[in-house]
């Protein structure tokens, strides 16, 4: 469940059980990469729509230029 209260599905890697990404059923079309776990290399991940979760970006990492920032629960 996710703090909006809607079903929220975690993708987990299967040898090391990091969270990899998420899907809300609240928006169905939208799915959450969870960044940190990818390296140099799988960062090319073609366009994105939005940041979420921004007022909890840690202090030393900035926002990405351009892109739509989003405070709240998806």
């Amino acid at each position: 469940m996710s703090d909006s209260g809607f079903p929220y599905i975690v993708n987990f890697c299967s040898d090391c059980g990091s969270t990899l990404f998420g899907e809300s059923a609240r928006l169905p079309d939208v799915v959450s990469i969870k960044t940190g776990c990818l390296d140099n290399n799988g960062t090319n991940l073609g366009s994105m729509d939005a940041e979420v979760f921004v007022e909890r970006r840690v202090d030393y990492l900035q926002p990405f230029d351009g892109m739509n920032q989003v405070v709240g629960t998806i």
